[in-house]
């Protein structure tokens, strides 16, 4: 048998500054908000995609369900109930997010626009 037996080169060691580290106090109170205002935003866009899921499920059954000749009938009345009221839903969780959206961001800026950071 015969072959080429190169041998493996060497390790190099690689050396780089570390990163600089800044420490930022926070009182309690900005961290709690910090984390209501990541609760609500999510959660509302959360309820918001899922009513408007809801809300066009419910528009394509009404669409397949509905013809002019027949009476109203209690299916259709549910879904037009559920229609209404998930897109209600929607709007409200909509707007609710939309204006929030930014309120995590503002908080963490105001975190580190503060002069007590301890830079290491």
């Amino acid at each position: 048998m015969s072959g080429d037996f190169s041998v493996a080169p060497a390790p190099r060691i690689m050396y780089a500054t570390p990163p600089t580290i800044k420490i930022y106090q926070i009182t309690g109170e900005k961290l709690e908000s910090l984390r209501q205002a990541f609760g609500s935003v999510s959660q509302d866009f959360g309820f918001m995609t899922t009513s408007l899921g809801i809300f066009f499920t419910a528009l394509a059954a009404l669409a397949t369900l509905y013809h002019a000749s027949e009476p109203i009938s209690v299916t259709v009345t549910i879904f037009v109930v559920a229609s209404c009221l998930s897109l209600i839903v929607a709007l409200y969780t909509g707007i609710r997010w939309h204006r929030l959206r930014n309120e995590p961001t503002r908080i963490i800026n105001d975190i580190l626009s503060s002069e007590a950071a301890v830079t290491l």
